[in-house]
């Protein structure tokens, strides 16, 4: 069954679609677009897709495929997600299981995000080198990281790990964001 999630940073459209109840009989599909790009993220494949909530609400969305045996780690990372509600980590759409051909893999539906750190990084690195120092936008990224991680640390959470690819770039309007999508809980 796939769990659902909103984020506030979606436009008032999008955000209009999801702001309605739905029950544990609402059907969430995490659909694949055919034209979506399957682009790589270390160890993890994502897709350009959609997240249909019933019949007729449809939202544009990247979906994050997990390797089989994964399930209990992306469960977790879902519900770890939810349960933040900032600005400055993704909340994710929607998490289910594969069937099918995809069967033993879980899905995790987040916003629709440009790049992973690294790319956006290295796109950046012939403005930052012309200008001899970094941009705004950068530097706005780099906040929203730290408000992240301050975020996480005040709910209990901690980054030991937090990698590039952790990070998810965003276009809001003509601003980049960064958001962080994975974390691991503090240690008891």
């Amino acid at each position: 069954m796939a769990r659902v999630g909103t984020d506030p940073l979606l436009s008032e459209e999008d955000q209009n679609k999801l702001n309605l109840k739905y029950t544990a009989y609402t059907q969430v599909t995490i659909t694949i677009a055919k034209s979506g790009k399957s682009r790589q993220l270390n160890d993890l494949i994502y897709h350009d897709g959609y997240v249909n909530f019933g019949s007729d609400r449809r939202v544009m969305s990247s979906v994050i495929c997990f390797k089989p045996g994964d399930n209990v780690a992306a469960d977790r990372l879902f519900a770890d997600l939810s349960l933040v509600g900032s600005p400055y980590i993704v909340t994710p759409f929607a998490y289910g299981r594969g069937v099918g051909e995809f069967d033993g893999h879980s899905f995790l539906a987040v916003p629709h995000f440009d790049c992973t750190l690294i790319p956006y990084i290295n796109a950046q690195s012939r403005v930052t080198i012309d200008k001899q120092r970094l941009t705004e936008e950068f530097i706005g990224i780099v906040r929203n990281m730290v408000d992240g991680i301050l975020t996480l640390h005040g709910k209990g959470f901690c980054c030991r790990y937090l990698k590039p690819h952790h990070v998810l770039i965003f276009t809001v309007g003509s601003l980049k964001t960064g958001k962080i999508w994975n974390f691991c809980p503090a240690a008891n």
